[in-house]
């Protein structure tokens, strides 16, 4: 009896002692990913899902510009970095209708376009006048129509061209977004294309996200910046605002 009751002691002890190293392995294991480059890059990529919304362009709801809402100023300019795709445009028409929604001042659009025959467009409707637009831009165009027979004549959109917007503008730029970039009283929105940036490959549909929502994240990265061998971090590299378009959207600039 008494040689039971010392062998169930001794599994006990046994069991106890596995439970104890098993334990640890699995928080130094936590704690390693946590403290790691790699760790720090999932989770960036966990708040970029967590903290952004999905787009849905075909309604007039634009919740998922709520945090941009308070950055949409009255008189301010507003540049939409991207390429010439059909996602990427269609990001900039949907920010765009939210932006006159909020901003009434809005009346120019900059683009890399011949303006003449597109403002006559806006005026006619006469299809014939896009003809040196591609296909993208040709949807592009329609719904800047589509949009003005929405407003009172005295609020609606004409196209110039390319240039720094002034007050009441927004212009498509199309380049990649750098802090150098940056001007006092323009709201940047840059589009991210996930096939180039692996920190933002997250998802396979169009999304709208904030950086101040991955403050936490971008913490982390700084404090694992330069450990266990990684690359000293050099911060991202996007304006407050941003898209993330979908990579069979992909396209060189």
């Amino acid at each position: 009896m008494e040689t039971l009751r010392l062998s169930a002691e001794i599994r006990g002890a046994l069991l106890r002692a596995v439970c104890f190293t098993a334990a640890t392995a699995v928080i130094s294991a936590a704690v390693i990913f946590a403290f790691s480059g790699f760790g720090a890059s999932a989770l960036f990529r966990l708040g970029v899902r967590l903290g952004s919304e999905r787009v849905d362009t075909s309604d007039g709801a634009y919740l998922e510009y709520y945090d941009a809402k308070k950055s949409v100023l009255g008189g301010s300019g507003y540049r939409i970095f991207l390429r010439r795709d059909g996602e990427s445009l269609a990001a900039a028409l949907d920010f765009l209708k939210f932006v006159k929604q909020n901003d009434r001042d809005v009346a120019v659009i900059r683009m890399n376009c011949e303006p003449e025959n597109l403002n006559e467009y806006l005026e006619t409707g006469d299809e014939s006048l896009l003809g040196s637009l591609d296909d993208a831009g040709r949807e592009f165009v329609r719904g800047v129509y589509d949009l003005n027979k929405k407003q009172p004549p005295a609020m609606r959109l004409s196209f110039a061209v390319s240039g720094d917007p002034g007050s009441g503008e927004f212009s498509l730029e199309e380049s990649v977004w750098d802090s150098s970039k940056s001007r006092a009283g323009v709201l940047d929105v840059s589009c991210i294309y996930r096939d180039s940036d692996p920190m933002f490959r997250v998802g396979r549909e169009l999304r709208f996200g904030s950086l101040e929502r991955l403050s936490g994240c971008i913490e982390r990265l700084e404090n694992v910046s330069g450990s266990f061998g990684l690359e000293n971090y050099a911060g991202i590299n996007e304006p407050e605002y941003y898209f993330l378009i979908p990579e069979s959207e992909a396209a060189d600039y």
